[in-house]
């Protein structure tokens, strides 16, 4: 019939929208506390980001949670987003044991706001761990990108 000619690409057939994310904590100059997160989804990609934090609470953990949450913000609202699957590529472990565990820990309340977040992507979103530093672009670029944020400030 002629509706064939009309049938919808299968959402499996999409490539996945691969994330790698990364939040850093440095002491600057005596000066105190800063973080900063970076995503980096691949070379001169739109939604790459370098990021400094604002706000009373400096840790390591935060960070990493608030730039898995920055990056699914940032999918949801990206025009060129069509539900193909996503899969956020962290080297933080605690990331993985809240999305598949559900072991929450000390950071319930940022890990209760991200599970709602992933909650609006009908086809969910994959964790992933990567081990940090070994060599890995994609999370060399996240990992360059949060510190790059710490830096020089940026926004």
């Amino acid at each position: 019939s002629s509706s064939d000619q009309f049938q919808s690409i299968p959402i499996q057939s999409l490539p996945p929208l691969i994330c790698y994310t990364d939040g850093s904590c440095q002491m600057m100059n005596g000066k105190g506390i800063s973080s900063g997160i970076g995503i980096y989804f691949g070379p001169s990609h739109p939604l790459n980001t370098s990021k400094k934090l604002n706000g009373p609470r400096h840790d390591s953990g935060i960070a990493e949670i608030i730039a898995v949450q920055t990056s699914l913000k940032k999918i949801h609202g990206w025009t060129e987003f069509s539900n193909q699957p996503v899969i956020i590529r962290t080297d933080y472990l605690g990331i993985i044991d809240a999305m598949v565990d559900g072991n929450y820990g000390r950071f319930s309340e940022l890990y209760s706001d991200l599970k709602r977040s992933v909650e609006k992507f009908p086809n969910g979103i994959t964790f992933e761990h990567v081990i940090a530093h070994e060599g890995e672009d994609g999370n060399e670029e996240a990992d360059r990108l949060a510190r790059k944020a710490i830096n020089l400030g940026a926004s």
